[in-house]
């Protein structure tokens, strides 16, 4: 069994409880515009970009929708909120970063969303000082599910995919995780994996603390 020696986290839903709000804001901003936001949207949008967003936004609702001004309105608010709130932290989250730190794990953020906002929330959190090193999603070409992210974290981090555990809570994470060669191991949020996903996991841990007995496992 390979020795791991980084794990590589993903942010909304996996470490912040963001993820209920952002499909509430989105909701709210299509109400705004006069369009019923579908689940599908919701669901398979999740760990994508604003070019894969658009089109699955134009084909589950129409070309003639206006997704850049409801995506805006939708920031707008979701932004708003976490400014005037405290961000809301997984249960799990510092035990975890703790017990990576004292076994001196690699630790890296690698998340969809933009570095200012991404750093914004983990130094808010208190978290930032925990993490190694960041790739966020304007720092690469290609969004999840391809692997683009991750691998980019484990060449700066100097370790194989296959030493990296990656944690994810969305498909298209866990997709880019598996394409990419690494150890995929999903923390379910918002919706569990399906079945295809399940049996390529490594683990399915409900809680983040149920990561560190993934771990120990594989001493």
């Amino acid at each position: 069994m390979t020795q791991v020696k980084a794990v590589l986290f993903d942010m909304d839903g996996l470490m912040f409880d963001t993820e209920c709000l952002a499909s509430d804001f989105w909701k709210q901003a299509g109400a705004e515009a006069g369009v019923a936001i579908s689940e599908e949207f919701l669901i398979y949008s999740r760990g994508s970009r604003s070019q894969e967003m658009e089109r699955l936004f134009c084909r589950c609702h129409g070309e003639h929708m206006d997704f850049k001004g409801i995506r805006r309105r939708k920031r707008e608010l979701l932004i708003h909120y976490l400014d005037t709130h405290e961000i809301p932290v997984k249960p799990g989250l510092y035990t975890l970063l703790e017990w990576l730190k004292k076994h001196h794990y690699k630790i890296w953020l690698t998340t969809s969303t933009e570095s200012s906002r991404a750093l914004r929330y983990v130094e808010s959190a208190g978290v930032k000082d925990y993490f190694d090193g960041f790739v966020c999603g304007d720092m690469v070409e290609h969004a999840k599910p391809d692997p683009e992210i991750f691998l980019r974290a484990a060449g700066a981090a100097g370790v194989s995919p296959s030493e990296c555990v990656v944690l994810e809570d969305s498909f298209n994470g866990i997709r880019a995780a598996i394409d990419g060669g690494f150890i995929p191991v999903m923390v379910p949020d918002l919706m569990q994996p399906t079945q295809e996903l399940l049996l390529k996991l490594a683990a399915k841990p409900e809680t983040l603390e149920g990561v560190i007995d993934f771990l120990e496992r594989r001493i």
